[in-house]
């Protein structure tokens, strides 16, 4: 029949992005749309023009990627002239967010779904959701200029610590990228070098948040709240939000947050990591640190981090192993 939708099935490898494309996909977005895809399966077919050009879909096609996923769905949309088809790649990006929310049903729907699936796969932030529940939310820009962004600050502790390079380089060695650092400010990832960054004084808690793809954090530090970061941080990972998480935090063994920290591979570092800051230039905390790692890569994490201390590391099963370089 003539006008017939078919759908087939396309390498990823074939596929071929428009080259001007406006609309642009952060890494966090990305592991957005890949845990949908997940869920949900593969909903919505990606559009190329008859030669494998995309018109629609880009963030789909690296979401696949992402997924390693080989061969996606298409729908070739043939015969439409070059200005047709840049025209409409526009207004396949614009249109869509020119819509509104009607909040009431919206939190209808939330709160019947709430208790069957995790609602931040429909593209909410745990805080949006809380807030829709509360009938307190009003549907904004959730992108922050880095100029609106602050230091974060501990509740009953000092202002962060910033990470040194030497150690950011060597998570990012182990994670390969820094999708996300939930605890920041532009000052401390001019460093980290996150491609998002949250930051508490803006009103974007990474407690509240979701945490998306290969994170790295060195939280607030009060005693009211560490415990929490680490709560946060084994929930997002288990809950396969995050795909790898390092957490550069005191090696206080003594507290009670600290316990749950066993079940992941630690680095004592030896000796005081110098610190920086806006308010400490060049110091030292008065515990010592140590590197969590929660992820797959336990091996590489064991074989990077032995060169500053000594590594427990997970192994099969419940063995531990432990290493040391230095």
């Amino acid at each position: 029949m003539e006008g017939k939708v078919v759908i087939e099935l396309a390498s990823t490898q074939d596929l071929v992005p428009y080259a001007r494309n406006a609309r642009t996909h952060s890494d966090a977005q990305v592991a957005q749309i890949a845990a949908s895809i997940r869920e949900f399966g593969w909903t919505n077919p990606i559009l190329v023009d008859g030669n494998n050009g995309i018109i629609a879909g880009h963030g789909r096609l690296l979401a696949a990627q992402k997924l390693g996923i080989d061969e996606v769905p298409v729908i070739q949309l043939e015969g439409m002239t070059e200005t047709k088809k840049r025209a409409y790649i526009l207004a396949d990006n614009r249109i869509a967010s020119n819509s509104g929310w009607d909040t009431e049903m919206l939190g209808l729907e939330l709160d019947d779904l709430k208790d069957e699936i995790d609602l931040t796969l429909a593209g909410f932030t745990t805080s949006e959701i809380d807030g829709i529940l509360k009938d307190d939310w009003t549907p904004e820009p959730r992108e922050l200029e880095d100029d609106q962004r602050s230091v974060t600050v501990g509740l009953d502790g000092p202002p962060d610590w910033y990470t040194p390079e030497k150690y950011v380089e060597m998570a990012r060695e182990v994670l390969g990228e820094i999708d996300l650092d939930p605890a920041s400010c532009s000052e401390a990832n001019a460093v980290v070098n996150a491609h998002v960054y949250y930051s508490l004084a803006q009103g974007r808690s990474g407690l509240a948040e979701q945490w998306l793809g290969r994170v790295f954090l060195n939280p607030p530090y009060g005693r009211q709240v560490i415990g929490d970061w680490i709560d946060k941080a084994f929930h997002e990972y288990k809950s396969g939000s995050a795909d790898a998480i390092i957490v550069c935090i005191n090696n206080a063994t003594d507290t009670k947050w600290f316990a749950r920290l066993w079940d992941a591979s630690l680095c004592f570092v030896q000796g005081r990591i110098p610190f920086w800051g806006p308010h400490n230039k060049n110091d030292s905390p008065a515990h010592g640190t140590v590197f969590v790692y929660l992820g797959e890569s336990n091996e590489k994490f064991s074989e990077v981090f032995s060169q500053i201390g000594c590594v427990i590391s997970k192994t099969e099963g419940d063995y531990r192993r432990i290493e040391c370089k230095i």
